[in-house]
């Protein structure tokens, strides 16, 4: 097992700079397509060999492989030419990944969550970790993380068999279960959060959990469908607005009423797009518009009429083998002023293909941002080992006052405490408090007081 991995590894490195010199930057296979959809890129095994779900963030793909296992990480700022920067060993199959800021939260099934920092991406590592252990146990499955969403302080986790757990990640470094919602006699898969709710796609039906207490979760509201032949393990769930989106064929559910959710529209692939099982993975771009794979095609579907959800585009695979469209897993999109990039992911073989969709509404505009307010921006690195910086945003001349306090409150290191011209600044700060002494490791929080203006953000030092 160990000369395998190090043979992907190698492998990876030499094909990562390859195609980070866009020597790969080619399609090859057969593909029907609409004129508004064009494959642009498609990269197979050994650098995905059996990925499973896939998160775009900040320029990056986090890809999810159970095979390998692993976390894999690309570079795409240019989506036709992806640069590989690494992969990381997980203990356990990686089902699925979420990432807020510089850290990736990864469901790592007997593993349960595992959390790392991303802020060097050629060099991820792993800063906590939450083995999630349930007695709720159906059919003799075991307990095993298969989702993950993350809101503020919390990780939501899909747990199979062991239902939903939800974990305190307000400290990376010491993530912990806060509380869990059985099984009860279901599967649960993928899941999505907005607002107070998390909603939750599981065997037979999608739950909606009230979370505005996460430490005591409650289902408020259930519906159920009819059993579509095939496996499970694929179903997904996206929420938008007043409307989730679940991919079991496609379901439009109102959720107006989080206690009385109802299925108000239906879309059912054509016979030639539903080879394999049709649970296939979901994404929802910034306007309403939704993006499905199945087994052998990518569908794109105009939703604004939510009672008659319909194709305004699609890329249909007529090959097979090495150059196909993979068994789609794991699917998100990124939405440009003048198109949305469409990442999918899926095995057999293992792949990674990108689409470039046009002529539909994106909702972005291009635009500069020019602050027109104070703004204190995210350290960096963060977690750091010690040293990190920390940048900060003034209108007008003014004065600034930059603190570090402990957990209990306590002044830390003044970092800054002066007059300052207006535009960005940044601060280092070496991790020693006032006498020069190194701090512990932990959770530290960071304040700025610029004229009325104040605001504080938490970091986090590691050993």
């Amino acid at each position: 097992m160990y000369v395998r991995k190090l043979c992907v590894s190698l492998v990876a490195i030499i094909l990562g700079a390859i195609i980070g010199l866009g020597g790969l930057a080619s399609v090859y296979g057969q593909y029907s397509h609409s004129d508004n959809v064009e494959i642009i890129l498609r990269i197979s095994e050994p650098l995905v060999q059996t990925p499973y779900r896939i998160k775009i963030a900040n320029d990056y793909a986090y890809i999810a492989d159970y095979g390998i296992p692993g976390l894999v990480i690309f570079d795409v700022h240019n989506p036709a030419y992806p640069g590989y920067k690494s992969y990381i060993e997980t203990p356990a199959a990686a089902w699925d990944v979420d990432v807020v800021d510089t850290l990736a939260y990864v469901a790592a099934t007997s593993s349960g969550l595992l959390i790392y920092n991303v802020s060097d991406p050629v060099n991820p590592i792993e800063v906590g970790q939450c083995v999630v252990t349930n007695n709720s146990l159906y059919g003799g499955r075991n307990s095993e993380s298969v989702g993950v969403k993350v809101q503020g302080d919390y990780a939501y986790v899909s747990d199979g068999a062991g239902g939903l757990t939800i974990i305190n990640v307000f400290d990376p470094t010491s993530p912990y279960k806060v509380s869990n919602i059985g099984g009860e006699h279901v599967i649960t898969y993928r899941l999505d959060v907005s607002g107070n709710y998390c909603y939750v796609a599981a065997q037979e039906s999608l739950w909606v959990v009230n979370v505005i207490n996460p430490e005591t979760p409650s289902v408020i509201g259930r519906i159920g469908w009819e059993t579509v032949s095939g496996w499970y393990n694929g179903r997904a769930v996206r929420v938008l607005g007043d409307y989730a989106y679940l991919s079991m064929t496609v379901r439009v559910v109102n959720i107006l009423n989080p206690a009385d959710p109802t299925i108000v529209g239906n879309y059912f692939a054509p016979t030639d797009y539903r080879h394999g099982w049709d649970n296939k993975p979901i994404a929802v771009g910034d306007s309403l518009y939704c993006f499905y794979a199945t087994d052998n095609a990518m569908i794109v579907l105009d939703v604004h009429d939510h009672a008659n959800p319909h194709s305004v585009g699609y890329c249909l695979d007529i090959t097979s083998g090495r150059d196909s469209i993979p068994h789609s897993r794991g699917i998100d999109v990124i939405s440009k002023p003048d198109c949305h990039y469409v990442y999918l992911v899926g095995e057999n073989p293992g792949a990674l293909c990108i689409f470039r969709v046009t002529g539909i509404a994106t909702g972005i505009e291009e635009t500069i941002k020019t602050p027109g307010s104070f703004e204190l921006l995210q350290n960096r690195p963060n977690p750091c080992f010690n040293r990190t910086e920390i940048s900060y945003y003034l209108p007008e001349r003014c004065r600034v006052k930059l603190t570090v306090y402990d957990i209990t409150g306590r002044i830390v290191r003044e970092l800054t405490d002066g007059v300052e011209a207006p535009g960005y600044s940044s601060v280092v700060w070496d991790g020693v408090d006032a006498t020069g002494k190194p701090v512990s490791p932990g959770l530290y929080f960071y304040r700025l007081e610029a004229d009325k203006y104040s605001a504080q953000k938490k970091l986090i030092i590691l050993k």
